[in-house]
């Protein structure tokens, strides 16, 4: 999109079908497409820097005469470390639901002393205890990016993938 600029202010975004230039010629449409014409009126280019859109949003557009464009400050949302943990823990929680009903499965049919099966849940174990530390560990910086990543759940499930029902 672009901007026209006027003693650094932005007084419209986005180009008009028609428009009126300083020097009084007027267009009665097509004005959007004679981008020849856009630069020397005043309008500017924008910069939007890429957001993360969980965790930002963009604030007022502003122009930079260094820039010679407009620009979007990217704003933090503020972030609420103790929800967030709440959330992967729950999160965590429905998980561990899913493989406690695999497990019970498997060792209805295969016994609690099979050594797959024993070594998988070692693994899923392990793995759930890292997690906690993880979580537990979680600072606003890396809190604002972790997620339990469901390819690593795939993952664990496919242990289990020996013990056919």
């Amino acid at each position: 999109m672009k901007h026209l600029v006027k003693n650094g202010q932005i007084i419209i975004s986005g180009i008009p079908g028609h428009f009126k230039r300083r020097n009084g010629q007027t267009f009665w449409g097509g004005y959007q497409n004679m981008t020849d014409l856009h630069y020397p009126d005043g309008w500017r280019d924008e910069e939007k820097p890429g957001i993360d859109f969980s965790f930002q949003r963009y604030g007022e557009p502003f122009f930079d005469p260094d820039l010679d464009k407009v620009v979007y400050p990217v704003i933090d949302l503020p972030f609420d470390l103790e929800a967030k943990q709440k959330q992967l823990f729950a999160e965590l929680n429905s998980h561990q639901d899913d493989f406690e009903r695999l497990i019970s499965r498997c060792e209805r049919i295969y016994g609690k002393n099979n050594a797959g099966l024993n070594e998988a849940i070692d693994s899923v174990l392990q793995v759930r205890a890292q997690t906690v530390e993880a979580i537990n560990d979680l600072t606003e910086e890396t809190g604002r990016t972790f997620s339990i990543r469901q390819e690593d759940i795939d993952s664990l499930k496919a242990l289990f993938n020996e013990f056919k029902f």
